[in-house]
């Protein structure tokens, strides 16, 4: 059995207090994952990342490590939170091989009109967008659980 992904976001912060605090509660996963080349190297980081959920397997990886570790065959079912750092490590994992139905991006406002989405994305970000689009996968807003999905296209 693979591991199964309930929540893949973008996040530059990475795992933090909101993602610890919120999110924990509203979900329930064995492991969080942080794919990030720059953290992997840095065991300050993780000793951090890990202090914020005490009781949870908390793993930094990169991508080629990230791919086969979710991809491995397991005994029993192990859920994850994945957490991207940026858009583009994201894009680099789905040209791995990553499929995940949607992804999380955090709000930049309540208030966002689908005509300032363009404004909020650089135009490296919306090219990345329009390639995770192109591969089947949805992109969202939602900053914490409390909130609806908002579902977007670049492309509108």
């Amino acid at each position: 059995m693979k591991e199964k992904i309930k929540i893949a976001r973008v996040d530059k912060r990475t795992l933090h207090a909101t993602v610890a605090l919120n999110w924990n509660r509203f979900i329930s996963v064995d492991e969080f994952i942080v794919v990030d080349r720059l953290y992997v190297k840095d065991p300050f980081v993780e000793q951090i990342m890990q202090l914020t959920i005490p009781d949870q397997k908390v793993s930094i990886m990169e991508v080629d490590s990230f791919i086969p570790y979710i991809n491995r065959d397991l005994e029993e079912k192990v859920t994850a939170f994945v957490i991207f750092k940026d858009i583009a490590t994201l894009c680099e994992a789905i040209e791995k091989g990553f499929f995940v139905p949607e992804v999380q991006h955090l709000y930049p406002s309540r208030f966002m009109s689908k005509a300032s989405i363009k404004k909020y994305f650089t135009p490296e970000d919306q090219e990345s967008l329009k390639y995770i689009e192109s591969k089947g996968i949805a992109n969202y807003f939602q900053t914490d659980p409390y909130q609806d999905k908002t579902y977007f296209s670049i492309n509108e």
